[in-house]
């Protein structure tokens, strides 16, 4: 179960590095409109997107279980803060209210409860600059993240009123000057790739 999991991040990490150098446009989804979320003052719009899903047996039960990942392109004018990767790790159990957890905590209750919604959020920064980039990561409880399906079948993410994420791994020193704590919003997160 854990090794699945691992594989499905570590799939989501390479995706995000290969988007991140992307220069697609993205178009607009059949959603709310494009993708697009705020980290504080900073506002990202998404330029690439992918998902992928795999199977993962919790208590006896498979569970379908797939990550989004969204970046931007051609993103400037935030300094330290330039780039940007969203990614939303979830089972697919249709649209609902999803609670929003840590990794460790999300393989936990789904062992308990292979029905449970609950999903990962990460937001990372600093992805176009050379210098170091931050992950930040939701409270361990009491966040959640509104989930509906388009007719095509795509999982759809938004957070409208804002949320507060905390500061997570840092790679290469992390960004010059991020907060420990930081609001988060995000509009019509999906994989808008085709």
């Amino acid at each position: 179960m854990k090794n699945k999991l691992f594989y499905t991040t570590c799939f989501a990490i390479l995706a995000m590095f290969f988007f991140s150098c992307s220069n697609d446009g993205g178009p607009a989804g059949p959603g709310t409109g494009p993708t697009s979320w705020n980290l504080e003052n900073f506002n990202y719009q998404g330029g690439a997107s992918a998902t992928s899903s795999t199977t993962v047996t919790y208590d006896e039960t498979e569970v379908e279980i797939s990550v989004l990942v969204v970046t931007t392109a051609n993103d400037d004018g935030k300094g330290a803060f330039n780039g940007s990767v969203i990614t939303v790790t979830y089972p697919n159990f249709g649209g609902g209210l999803y609670s929003l957890t840590s990794r460790e905590a999300q393989a936990e209750q789904l062992t308990e409860n292979p029905n449970a919604q609950v999903a990962v959020l990460e937001c990372i920064v600093g992805t176009a600059t050379t210098d170091g980039t931050t992950t930040y990561l939701p409270p361990l409880s009491g966040s959640s993240v509104e989930v509906s399906i388009d007719s095509d079948g795509k999982y759809h993410f938004d957070i409208s009123s804002a949320i507060q994420l905390q500061k997570g791994l840092e790679v290469n020193g992390g960004v010059a000057n991020a907060p420990q704590i930081a609001s988060f919003t995000v509009n019509n997160a999906f994989d808008f790739s085709n």
